[in-house]
């Protein structure tokens, strides 16, 4: 009977053990928040863009289709384009860097230099190149503008050839389900490396949109000249 009782606590501080184990590892994914904006873009004083942005050693990425529109078939950008500090009430004005319409990917860093921006850790580039099918992903963005979240899923294909703005790309197809703001997020491994840039999902015949299939451009392509 005294065998039987050290056994079942035993037991019961294990599943403690692994409960708060388990808790860790979703509370941990936060520390990641600190590195991803909320992107907002206006125009003439007008509200008109909503998206994700995360910091690199090499500035802010997001989609080129976030920081501008088109008018009159010439692409132009935004006249305001603010990142928004997670946690915080602060917003800090940004400038575009890079720009890649076909690529679809911009590169964004701050006005003006301010200690917190310096003071957020930047996310680690991955290899894309090193997934694999069934990879535990997890990505962060500004859904339906109402403040960055966490979503998670697997890596459903590695590559897929998809004709995006009149070329060719590469994308990996994942099983994450995004929504409006979720554009320019990253896409990161469980150990919180970024590994794409999600971008986009695709509709059906009837204009709908196809639930649990989303793409993002691989970390290997987020490069531009």
């Amino acid at each position: 009977m005294k065998n039987r009782k050290i056994i079942f606590c035993i037991v019961l501080i294990l599943c403690s053990f692994f409960s708060v184990s388990c808790n860790s590892s979703v509370t941990d994914k936060e520390i990641y928040f600190k590195s991803v904006f909320e992107i907002i873009c206006k125009q003439d004083g007008r509200f008109d863009s909503v998206g994700t942005g995360f910091k690199t050693k090499n500035g802010v990425y997001t989609n080129a289709h976030i920081v501008s529109y088109t008018q009159l078939d010439e692409k132009k950008v935004y006249e305001q384009i603010s990142a928004v500090v997670y946690g915080t009430d602060t917003i800090i004005e940004m400038e575009i860097v890079k720009i890649d319409h076909v690529k679809d990917i911009a590169i964004l860093r701050p006005k003006t230099e301010t200690e917190l921006f310096e003071s957020l850790n930047a996310l680690e580039i991955a290899d894309s190149n090193d997934i694999y099918i069934g990879q535990e992903i997890f990505t962060i963005g500004n859904l339906n503008g109402y403040g960055l979240a966490c979503n998670i899923g697997i890596v459903s294909s590695r590559q897929k050839n998809i004709e995006r703005n009149g070329a060719m790309n590469k994308f990996i197809q994942t099983s994450i389900e995004i929504s409006k703001g979720s554009s320019g997020g990253p896409v990161l491994s469980q150990e919180g490396k970024v590994i794409a840039m999600m971008t986009f999902k695709v509709r059906d015949s009837n204009g709908e949109y196809v639930d649990g299939m989303s793409f993002a451009i691989p970390s290997n392509n987020l490069d531009i000249s």
